[in-house]
């Protein structure tokens, strides 16, 4: 898995991620976290930030919300949000962390202007439905 992640073709990368995040392959979770917090994963398409958001907010936990946080809510040079699909990944990945304090930094961007990170936030706000218990 570790190595689809930073294979030279996105759909074997995507895979990757996905498969790291169905099987929540943990050893993943710091290769994980590099690619959220490099450089490459700002030129990716929509899919691909997505898949290594969401793989990255499951595999990191709590330890994730931090950095997820900072790409949701923070602000970078002269005050500057992050581009919106960024903060769309992020949102969504805080809804795969799941805890309180995730749900608190999801709540701080509820009122968000972009309609992209706005109906992400809503969408990782919803509670999970566990199918076990659903049948």
């Amino acid at each position: 898995i570790e190595h689809a992640l930073g294979d030279s073709e996105r759909t074997v990368r995507i895979a990757g991620a996905k498969a790291a995040r169905i099987l929540k392959y943990q050893p993943a979770a710091g290769w994980l976290k590099s690619i959220v917090e490099g450089r490459d994963i700002r030129s990716a398409d929509l899919s691909e930030k997505m898949a290594f958001f969401q793989a990255y907010g499951l595999l990191g936990g709590s330890s994730a919300e931090e950095i997820l946080d900072q790409f949701l809510n923070g602000r970078g040079f002269l005050g500057r949000k992050e581009d919106e699909e960024l903060r769309a990944c992020a949102a969504m990945a805080l809804g795969c962390v799941g805890s309180e304090r995730a749900r608190e930094i999801l709540l701080e961007a509820r009122d968000e202007q972009s309609p992209m990170v706005r109906n992400a936030v809503r969408k990782a706000l919803k509670p999970k439905v566990d199918k076990e218990k659903n049948g």
